[in-house]
Parts: structure tokens; sequence; C-alpha cells
């Protein structure tokens, strides 16, 4: 999936499962039922024609159980996805189109009729109802004697039920209202960030370019950043540049400083841009997944952006570059016993990403 598909899919989802306003949030600051919610839209994120859920609402309260329920139920009418449910609760087993148990190892088939019970209201509305069979005239009526209290309950439910109606349709019409508004505003944030998402991750491109080595233990650091669309500028700003070598399973950090004065200001990037650095390397003990050579690792984060003065437009870029680097007190001839280099063995040797 393109990058800025991804956002777009991603943030449509997190809309329709009621995280339009959180789609920012980190984890632990969203409760039970959101933390839910966007694990359904992460399951759902590459449109799988079958989800698998195992005691999906174990873990949760009654109201928040039946409102993750209501949202699978109408995620897969929407999705049109197959839907297999785990549970040991029998009353949301009962959404279910098929429902099985399994005995000593056998699915067998089981049933569970819905119990039909009369909803209140509609109980109260017969029996209400019911007055009004063969009633009366109402010159009849007023010959009996006078009016008791309670007679006119059904005129009167009635008038306040129409009034409720139309206020309950108009609450709902303004929640469609915001709720379409708030997906719209959402929808458009996902398509900005993923515009520059692909801006700051598929246009710039960066590499190590060189390390030069001063001797003791001091080396020169040379990463290039290009801008394969040359027609429109990239503007980064204030790269931050930390250098570790691998110590054990441990990251040791060692002393870096840019070589350029302006590293730490904003660059406009057309073409090609180099940025230089100063470190050191002096580290016993080294972890060698290269006989004689250390495990280096380079850690970039930088702020990117289309504008030269952004507001809300910034993307925060982070890369690591690997690369096995020859420690300043190993000569030559000793790397050279095991490693059986053509010539004379490189200061360094570029890793892949990982």
């Amino acid at each position: 999936m393109a990058v800025a598909e991804a956002y777009r899919r991603a943030y449509d989802l997190l809309a329709r499962v009621g995280l339009a306003d959180r789609a920012d949030a980190y984890l632990d600051s969203m409760s039970g039922g959101e933390q839910r919610r966007a694990a359904i839209a992460r399951a759902l994120i590459n449109s799988p024609p079958l989800l698998l859920a195992d005691e999906p609402t174990s873990d949760l309260d009654e109201d928040t159980e039946s409102e993750i329920i209501a949202l699978l139920e109408e995620l897969q009418r929407t999705e049109a996805f197959g839907f297999v449910l785990v549970t040991h609760n029998l009353s949301l087993a009962r959404h279910a189109e098929r429902v099985y148990e399994m005995r000593q190892g056998v699915l067998v088939p089981l049933d569970l009729p819905d119990a039909i019970v009369e909803p209140q209201h509609r109980q109260r509305q017969l029996r209400l109802g019911s007055a009004d069979i063969g009633r009366e005239p109402a010159a009849s009526r007023n010959a009996r004697g006078p009016i008791l209290p309670g007679s006119e309950l059904w005129r009167s439910a009635r008038t306040f039920g129409l009034a409720g109606a139309a206020i309950f349709a108009g609450i709902l019409l303004v929640d469609f209202a915001v709720a379409k508004y708030q997906e719209r505003q959402v929808g458009q944030h996902g398509e900005r960030l993923a515009k520059l998402a692909e801006m700051a991750l598929s246009r710039l491109q960066g590499e190590v370019q060189s390390i030069s080595d001063f001797g003791d233990g001091r080396y020169e650091l040379t990463i290039s950043l290009s801008n394969v669309d040359d027609r429109r500028p990239i503007y980064v700003m204030s790269p931050d540049m930390r250098a570790y070598v691998q110590v054990g399973k441990l990251w040791q950090e060692v002393p870096l400083t840019p070589s350029d004065d302006d590293a730490g200001g904003v660059s406009k990037i057309e073409g090609e841009r180099t940025y230089r650095y100063m470190f050191e390397a002096r580290v016993k003990n080294f972890t060698q997944l290269l006989p004689n050579y250390m495990h280096v690792r380079f850690a970039d984060t930088m702020l990117v952006s289309p504008s030269s003065t952004p507001k809300d437009d910034v993307f925060e870029r982070k890369d690591n570059y690997y690369v096995y680097l020859k420690p300043f007190d190993v000569s030559d001839e000793i790397v050279a016993r095991r490693m059986k280099f053509a010539g004379k063995p490189p200061v360094w040797i570029p890793m892949p990403p990982h």
C-alpha cells in the first residue's frame, strides 16, 4: 500500500471506530474501550476477508462491551468481512448467525434461540390501547359523570411522545452533521499528513557518504541528503545526529560534533546536501559482529517541511545508519589475518538498515 493511501485508510478507520479526535494520542493515555477500538482499526487496516476475535470484550464493562460488539457488527456490514468470535458469553454468542460449542475437542452446532420478552413500553401501549376498543362517543361518556383523573393520559402521552421524537430526530441530525464534519476534518488531516510523510520518507533520501580516519580514534562522518524531485525544494531543520558503538548488547554513545557551522540551521535541499560530523570512537571491548570491526550506529532526527517558514506542515523524520568501523588501534595486518580483503582493509563497511 502506498504511503498516502495507508495514512488515508488509517485515519478513515479511526474515524469510523469513534477515535477521530484521538488519532494522535499515546496508548497509555487511552481508556480500555478506546484501546480496543484502536485494535479493531488496526486489524482492519489491510481489508482482511476474515476477522478472528478471541474474547474481544472479556476485560471490558457491560456498556463498553455492547458498544464494541455493535461497532464490530456495523463494520462487518460496511467492510464485508467474515467474522469468527470466540466467547464464553452466551448473550454475545446470540449475535452470530451460526453458533458452535467445543465439546471434548469437537465443534458441535448449538441452538441459542433468543428468549421472547415483550418490551415494557410495548406492553404498556397494548394495555392502554385496549381501552380504546369499543369506546363510546363523548356524549355517552359525559352522561356517565365527570372525567376522572388519568383518563386523558394516552392523549397526553402521545403528544409528548411526538414532541420527544421530533427533538430526538433533531439531536440525531445535529449529531450526524457534527460527525460528518469531524470525519471530513480527520480525512483532511490524514491526507495532509500522508503528503508530508511521502515528501519526508520517499522524496528525501539519506545515506552515509563516507567516513574518514583522522587517527587516534577521531573520524569524520559525511551524510548526504538527496531530493529525488528537485522541482520542489525540501527544507530540513535542526538535524540532530548521534553516534553509538555496540558494547555487548548495549549501545554506548560516543562524542560527536558538527563540522559545518550551519548544520543546526535550516537547509534548502533541491539536489544533494551533505552534512559533516567529527566523532571519537575510542571504545574497548566492543562487539565484533565482523572480526576486528566496531558495530556503529548513527541516529539522526530532523524536521522536514515543504516550506521555509512552516506552521503545521512539519514532519519529524528519524534515520538510523549502521556501519562496520575499523578501530584506530588495530593494524591492517591483524585485520587481514581473519578478513580476506582484495587490498587494504577499508575504514568502514556499510550495512543495510535493521
